[in-house]
């Protein structure tokens, strides 16, 4: 379980949709440790005195994938932007035109770092998102591909650049073909 630290000042909204959340851990305030306090201590402290609190927070499971949706999911939409941007202008500009270039680099990028950000290996996105959809009898499997993604992944990266075993660029050229079916 991994922790997430939040500092900042709390007032009652924010407290109790912050308590909603996640399980309070520990709380510090003006640099004094509290312990064993419960949630309604720390609202009503919090209302109280308006301090500045510390929680250390235990994060779910699903706010976990969430965040590692984020990322790859803003590069997608930022695809679908950027091709209805390009579709409105290109009939007004020439091909070689330096905004058309700019905008087809746009998409490109835009699309290889959302797809390969997908993919289910640590450290990418992918594998946070695959990590919370494992039971935890998979436990074991997720520890050693966390230590041997980064392997896994330059491996298949040389292998795609010296040894004819392209996975990543047969994923993206796949996505690229179909992304350029709508330019």
């Amino acid at each position: 379980v991994s922790e997430i630290k939040f500092v900042g000042k709390l007032v009652y909204p924010n407290v109790q949709s912050a308590l909603k959340q996640f399980k309070v851990r520990e709380i510090t305030g003006d640099d004094d440790e509290v312990e064993n306090e419960t949630e309604d201590d720390v609202v009503n402290e919090t209302i109280k005195q308006r301090k500045l609190v510390k929680l250390v927070v235990v994060a779910t499971p699903d706010w976990k994938a969430a965040v590692a949706l984020a990322g790859p999911i803003s590069n997608l939409v930022s695809v679908v932007l950027f091709i209805i941007v390009f579709r409105i202008i290109s009939p007004l500009l020439a091909p070689d035109n330096l905004l058309i270039t700019f905008l087809l680099g746009l998409i490109q990028v835009n699309l290889v770092l959302g797809i390969f950000n997908f993919i289910p290996i640590p450290p990418l996105d992918g594998s946070k998102v695959l990590f919370t959809l494992l039971p935890s009898t998979w436990d074991d499997f997720k520890t050693k591909l966390t230590g041997y993604g980064l392997w896994i992944l330059i491996a298949l990266i040389i292998l795609g650049n010296f040894g004819g075993f392209d996975v990543f660029g047969t994923i993206i050229n796949f996505f690229l073909g179909i992304v350029s079916s709508f330019l």
